[in-house]
């Protein structure tokens, strides 16, 4: 199995047992082009939107969406840098 299948069937993976728990409601899992970048990834996008949905809890829905820095930044010098990414972090509004 090269490189990308491997990924892929841990995408898979993951994403059946969240799915598997509850969490993301129904979703069709689909491996696809990211954008127009060289690569696939899975329809994480989809997820975050199910997930999202099937929250009830009115302080939890209230809470900001957040994610990783490397999704605001792929700045490889911000990223490397502790410091420097609890800066960036702290800065970002929400």
């Amino acid at each position: 199995m090269d490189v990308a299948r491997a990924r892929f069937a841990i995408y898979l993976a993951l994403a059946r047992r969240q799915l598997a728990d509850g969490i993301g409601g129904k979703v069709e899992l689909i491996i696809g082009p990211y954008f127009e970048r060289p690569f696939a990834t899975i329809n994480a996008d989809d997820l975050v939107d199910a997930t999202l949905k099937g929250i009830r809890a009115p302080l939890v829905k209230e809470l900001p969406v957040v994610g990783a820095l490397d999704q605001v930044s792929d700045l490889t010098p911000v990223l490397e840098d502790p410091s420097g990414s609890q800066r960036m972090i702290t800065a970002l509004p929400g």
